[in-house]
């Protein structure tokens, strides 16, 4: 839920600066906005069709907070770059990134929940991502017209990387992923203790 707040008030306000940053930074016109916002929606496509590819092959926490990551990141340089073609691929980047992060913290949170307090999880969730999203587009207009598109952007970048960074820690990312049975993988359970080594029981 940190991490999905700090996306839809810094990361996905992208799209309400990107026509500015597109038209001031990089010199493109209707044209050239058409193909950045395409190279956006098609990384998000691939991001889509990745996950369908891989399936149980990874824990969905570590997909999750590794493209955290790589939405903060691909932001933050999206916000130094002055060159159109650089700027397209890392749209594609962010979008694959953003997609992979959206349905990954989803799927998380509806099978992780509780019975009882699902709807209230899913609510929630639902919530920040469409009820905070008009701030973030109000933060990063301010940012944009005070500093400039490409500081609003690095900025909000920066944020997203910061936070995945301290919550991928937190949530023990950089730990060694722990022991799952081939079973376990496929169905999503959760982790299970690694076989005693001796053969032996308890």
């Amino acid at each position: 839920m940190t991490l999905t707040t700090a996306f839809t008030l810094f990361g996905a306000s992208l799209i309400a600066i990107l026509p500015a940053f597109a038209r001031k930074e990089l010199g493109a016109e209707v044209a050239g906005f058409g193909g950045l916002m395409s190279s956006f929606g098609i990384g998000a496509a691939l991001g889509a069709l990745t996950l369908a590819a891989i399936g149980q092959r990874f824990p969905r926490e570590r997909v999750a907070f590794a493209a955290g990551i790589g939405v903060g990141a691909s932001l933050l340089l999206l916000g130094l770059v002055h060159v159109f073609a650089v700027a397209t691929v890392l749209l594609m980047v962010a979008g694959l990134c953003m997609a992979l992060n959206a349905i990954m913290t989803n799927t998380i949170l509806q099978t992780g929940a509780p019975d009882h307090i699902r709807g209230q999880v899913v609510g929630l969730y639902s919530f920040i991502v469409i009820g905070l999203a008009p701030f973030g587009s109000a933060q990063a207009s301010w940012v944009g017209e005070q500093l400039g598109p490409s500081v609003a952007i690095a900025a909000g970048g920066a944020v997203c990387l910061v936070v995945a960074l301290l919550v991928s820690w937190r949530m023990g990312l950089f730990q060694p992923a722990p022991f799952q049975t081939p079973m376990a993988r496929i169905t999503g359970e959760y982790p299970t203790d690694p076989p005693d080594a001796s053969g032996g029981g308890s």
